[in-house]
């Protein structure tokens, strides 16, 4: 354990589990489409127009809005401009992240421990705004990761129910691996991402391979490549995922010499009270029983001001096999000069007998 004076807060991306709001997609249309797509029928994309849905733009109108999913986000107990989340694109859709570095924005840090001293947001899923997709769930995909890094949120993140308060206390590890020739760990470049991370490296693999099966991107990954529509997305891109699993077809990524990880540790309550839950109702104009059926509350912060060092050492070093090769000289050297003294006085005593003694 390595205790310091101060941490930095993880990036975090918050994502709704509904893909696209019903209301926009019924604007663009789809709703038709949408409901043959996901209900394992063969859907017909003759019918309707589709060249507007090839485009990062479709994805980001669609999705849930910021102004109207998060409610009351603080910062160690003080009130934040919901602005301060960001809509970034996902495996997962089209989340909102909170404190990514991005676009000049400083980098939070804490110097205290506990709830009072982290984030928090109330969530609103707006159930109303579901629509049929991929998914069958209701509420939130949340993600701990470190700036610069690819959040692989549908991979990788947590799910997070509607009525439910959810603590969330962050554990930092620092994973240091040993460089070749004794380890494995390295960094290679990459032509999409300044940084390296096992997770950009993933992804820009996943890039080139369906690009290469596909001749276009999904609406998240990243490059100047045209970005493929509905149709599709709904055929090749599923086939090039699942392609991708199954084949021999590997991403050579290796493991980076250090990496910072946030290990969250969940903890919920029923979220809110009856009396509280129709107080805010009335507080947000909201319609009654929207909090329990829509909403959540997450607080994210850190339980201790300390960081889990993880060290890859060697097994065996030089210094360990010099101590070794002399230990074992000084035992075998001392063995043979002791043998030889006592071969000496058995010959001194066969020879001279009583004189020796």
């Amino acid at each position: 354990m390595k205790y310091v004076d101060e941490l930095t807060f993880p990036a975090v991306a918050i994502c709704n589990f509904n893909l696209h709001r019903h209301s926009a997609i019924a604007e663009a249309n789809l709703s038709g489409l949408f409901d043959a797509m996901y209900s394992y029928e063969f859907p017909d994309f003759t019918s309707v127009n589709i060249s507007s849905t090839a485009s990062e733009q479709f994805y980001i109108q669609s999705a849930h809005q910021l102004d109207s999913m998060f409610y009351a986000p603080m910062w160690q107990g003080l009130p934040i401009d919901v602005h301060v989340l960001k809509p970034i694109l996902t495996d997962f859709g089209v989340c909102y992240a909170f404190n990514t570095g991005e676009d000049g924005d400083e980098i939070r840090k804490v110097k205290y421990t506990g709830e009072s001293f982290g984030f928090s947001v109330m969530v609103d899923a707006v159930q109303a705004e579901y629509n049929i997709g991929p998914r069958f769930s209701v509420g939130f995909q949340v993600m701990l990761y470190s700036q610069g890094d690819v959040p692989l949120v549908g991979d990788l993140g947590f799910a997070v129910s509607v009525g439910q308060e959810v603590r969330i206390g962050i554990d930092a590890t620092n994973i240091t691996n040993i460089t070749p020739p004794h380890g494995r760990c390295g960094e290679k470049s990459l032509k999409y991402y300044d940084k390296y991370s096992i997770n950009a490296c993933r992804m820009e693999c996943s890039t080139d391979f369906m690009v290469q099966m596909c001749g276009c991107k999904l609406f998240y990954m990243p490059g100047n490549i045209t970005v493929c529509d509905i149709q599709q997305s709904f055929y090749c891109g599923q086939a090039a995922s699942v392609t991708l699993r199954n084949t021999n077809a590997t991403c050579e990524c290796p493991v980076p010499c250090s990496q910072l990880i946030y290990k969250p540790n969940l903890s919920s309550a029923k979220f809110t009270s009856d009396i509280l839950g129709a107080h805010l109702e009335n507080l947000f104009h909201l319609p009654s029983g929207h909090f329990e059926k829509n909403f959540a509350k997450l607080n994210i912060f850190f339980q201790e001001l300390a960081v889990h060092e993880v060290e890859e050492e060697k097994a065996y070093n030089i210094f360990g096999l010099l101590c070794d090769i002399g230990g074992s000289l000084g035992l075998w050297l001392g063995g043979s000069i002791l043998t030889v003294i006592e071969i000496l006085d058995i010959c001194f005593k066969g020879c001279f007998g009583s004189a020796w003694r």
